[in-house]
């Protein structure tokens, strides 16, 4: 009888080790594939027509945009500025370079007022389906738009506010900036160079409130994916 006891606590112990066992496998096989999808949802820098920011050259965003209208220097970013360039789709492009090292990169990327037959995403709601609440919204020059920002990802927005009177998919995005990834800290104590968002209190904390709030869009009612 004791014997039999003694055996069955040796298979009771067993059982207790490999079961723990495949737990910590199961979990750090959990942590692992948490961590693999935060990567791949923070560090994945966008691209857009083949630039990368923080990987593309100047040398080869040249390359595939040709000769800029002009070029000129701000907050230590050398800018070119494309306008009304046939093919862009866009009325401004401005693409931000910087010196990291010995190489000259893509820093931002700024498209500005698209055009009516624009293939790119021009609506907010395209934006909100993929990308979902972002994780800032903020004043900006005008009553009835607000900056939408999406730091882990790399790309920030203007666009109409005005939910009394509009519904998701007639919200039109005005200006699109795409950058490298980086933190929501980073990103508002970067002093970006651009023409159309300079001095608008997007990295200063908000102007004064008007009649609707800083985040007036309903996240609750946002759109829902396509079926």
């Amino acid at each position: 009888m004791c014997k039999m006891r003694k055996k069955i606590i040796r298979e009771l112990w067993k059982t207790a080790f490999f079961t723990g066992i495949l737990l910590a496998i199961t979990f750090i096989g959990f942590l692992i594939y948490k961590q693999s999808y935060i990567n791949d949802q923070t560090i994945t820098p966008l691209s857009w027509n083949g630039i990368t920011p923080g990987q593309t050259s100047l040398t080869e965003a040249l390359t595939i945009l040709g000769k800029p209208d002009s070029i000129y220097q701000k907050n230590g970013y050398d800018v070119y500025s494309y306008v009304d360039k046939k093919g862009l789709n866009w009325h401004l492009v401005e693409i931000w370079a910087k010196k990291n090292g010995f190489k000259t990169t893509i820093r931002g990327i700024l498209r500005s007022i698209p055009y009516l037959e624009n293939p790119e995403i021009n609506t907010l709601d395209q934006l909100v389906l993929f990308y979902r609440q972002p994780q800032k919204v903020t004043w900006t020059f005008f009553r009835t738009t607000r900056y939408l920002i999406w730091t882990n990802i790399g790309i920030a927005v203007m666009a109409d506010a005005d939910i009394r009177y509009r519904s998701w998919d007639t919200f039109l995005v005005d200006n699109i900036l795409i950058f490298e990834p980086m933190s929501l800290e980073q990103f508002l104590q970067t002093q970006w160079p651009s023409t159309d968002w300079e001095d608008q209190n997007l990295y200063s904390g908000g102007d004064s409130p008007d009649t609707l709030s800083e985040d007036p869009y309903d996240w609750k009612h946002m759109p829902t994916p396509i079926p």
